[in-house]
């Protein structure tokens, strides 16, 4: 009798477990190896957490952090081609309205890829920044000013 009602339960637990997704084995180690790429996130069946989680993470800070593993200069070629940008929009002798419309907007003619970049750029050195157009300091001696390029480069955009 007692055999008779653990059969089906023991179907139910069967089923319930074979309509699972089961992930790989190595998707146990959490967050930090899920939310590596995109491919990994998709693997354990967690790109919408992760989604949510690289929505949330400054990328300017998350580029800084990660120097060893992006080219030495592309901290440098970001910053250049922004401030670039902002001293073609601010003209030769800008004022402070000029410069905040330029910053409020400049993010905008870089591209999607890279807008998000530009934003937490301009959040976090906006002060230098300002100083550094008002003052017709060129692109990459702004850059170097803050200690993104170690040099200044060539030509800026």
């Amino acid at each position: 009798m007692a055999s008779i009602l653990v059969l089906p339960l023991l179907f139910a637990v069967a089923t319930a477990f074979a309509g699972q997704d089961l992930v790989p084995m190595r998707c146990l180690q959490g967050p930090k190896f899920w939310c590596q790429d995109v491919a990994t996130a998709v693997e354990c069946q967690r790109k919408q957490y992760c989604t949510s989680l690289w929505a949330d993470v400054p990328l300017w800070d998350q580029l800084e952090e990660e120097d060893e593993a992006r080219p030495p200069n592309k901290k440098c070629t970001l910053c250049t081609q922004i401030v670039g940008k902002l001293k073609e929009m601010v003209g030769d002798d800008p004022d402070e309205d000029a410069i905040n419309k330029a910053l409020n907007s400049v993010c905008r003619s870089v591209g999607k890829r890279q807008a998000r970049t530009c934003k937490s750029l301009l959040k976090k050195y906006k002060d230098q920044l300002m100083e550094g157009l008002q003052n017709g300091d060129e692109a990459g001696d702004i850059c170097t000013s803050i200690r993104l390029c170690k040099e200044p480069p060539g030509e800026s955009v």
